[in-house]
C-alpha cells in the first residue's frame, strides 16, 4: 500500500533477515504481535477474522506501519507528551513505522496461532 504524507510517497517495508522466505501456503495465523516502539516496548496485537499465511500477516504489519503518523497514535505508542511541536514530530515521523528506528525482521515464531515478530 502506497500512501502520501506531505506530498511524499511512503511505505514501510520490513527487511527479511530470517534466512528463509515467508510462508505463503499455510493459513494458520489468527493474530500477529509486534513491537511498535523499541524504546517503550509498546506492543500491537492484531487479530484476523480468518486464518492467514505468514506472508499475509507480515504484509498486514507493513501496511499498518505505513499508515501516516497521527498525534493520537504517537501519544499512544510513546506513552507521554513530546517536547517538540507536533509540526516537528510530523516532519520526522512521516509514518508509524518510523517509531521503530529499524526495519529488520530478525525472526518470527508461531505459537498457538499467534505470529510473534522480532523486529530489530
Amino acid at each position: 500500500m502506497l500512501l502520501r504524507h506531505n506530498n511524499k510517497l511512503m511505505m514501510f517495508e520490513l527487511i527479511n533477515c530470517t534466512g528463509r522466505g515467508y510462508d505463503n501456503n499455510v493459513e494458520a495465523i489468527d493474530a500477529v504481535v509486534f513491537v511498535a516502539n523499541a524504546r517503550t516496548g509498546y506492543e500491537i496485537i492484531s487479530r484476523f477474522s480468518e486464518p492467514v499465511t505468514e506472508l499475509e500477516a507480515i504484509t498486514f504489519v507493513e501496511d499498518y506501519l505505513s499508515q501516516p503518523m497521527t498525534h493520537e497514535y504517537y501519544l499512544q505508542v510513546i506513552g507521554h507528551t513530546f517536547e517538540n511541536s507536533w509540526r516537528d514530530i510530523d516532519e520526522v515521523y512521516d509514518c508509524r513505522g518510523r517509531l521503530l528506528e529499524t526495519n529488520h525482521l530478525m525472526d518470527s515464531r508461531l505459537i498457538e496461532g499467534i505470529l510473534y515478530l522480532d523486529i530489530d
